[in-house]
């Protein structure tokens, strides 16, 4: 419930369950500083807008214990990718869609592209009655893959930036 209707939360609705109130959780970690907005992009679809916004999420080396278990809940591999809303409801939270290429690596896990569609486009997008899955149209995978290929670089480039600070010249590693 808290990344399904993380928007509705964040704009004050409540929601508790069994006397609880849940907390928002948001994929994109954006009210972090250290997240870096990679790319923003909006293009239309059938006559209809469609927008996207990729981030990086910082690294844990500059997270607390607590904001790394908010940001991969012990499971970084299943929260990378994409997160589709459709009238500020999430459909679909992480993942690569399907997309043929792109496929989970441990440097793709701070990459969160979030993708916002209107109700207009649920025949194109074959969403299914129970809201849970889609099929992304072919020219919009396109568009996708592109901007998934640039976040997943920019995370590639971070990670091996980490890896060649921990192995420091003249330091044997086993």
């Amino acid at each position: 419930i808290s990344i399904y209707f993380n928007r509705f939360i964040d704009r004050g609705i409540s929601i508790t369950v069994n006397g609880y109130k849940v907390r928002s959780w948001d994929p994109s970690f954006k009210k972090n500083p250290g997240t870096t907005r990679v790319e923003a992009k909006e293009f239309l679809y059938d006559g209809q807008k469609i927008k996207v916004q990729s981030y990086l999420l910082p690294p844990s080396s500059k997270c607390t214990e607590d904001e790394i278990e908010e940001i991969y809940k012990n499971d970084a591999l299943k929260y990378q990718g994409f997160y589709v809303y459709r009238n500020d409801r999430l459909l679909i939270g992480g993942g690569w869609l399907g997309i043929k290429k792109l496929n989970n690596h441990q440097q793709y896990n701070p990459v969160r592209i979030i993708v916002d569609i209107p109700t207009s486009l649920d025949a194109d997008f074959k969403v299914d009655f129970t809201k849970s899955g889609l099929q992304i149209p072919a020219p919009v995978e396109k568009i996708l893959f592109e901007i998934a290929k640039v976040a997943r670089s920019k995370a590639s480039e971070a990670f091996k930036n980490r890896a060649r600070k921990v192995a420091q010249p003249g330091i044997k590693t086993q």
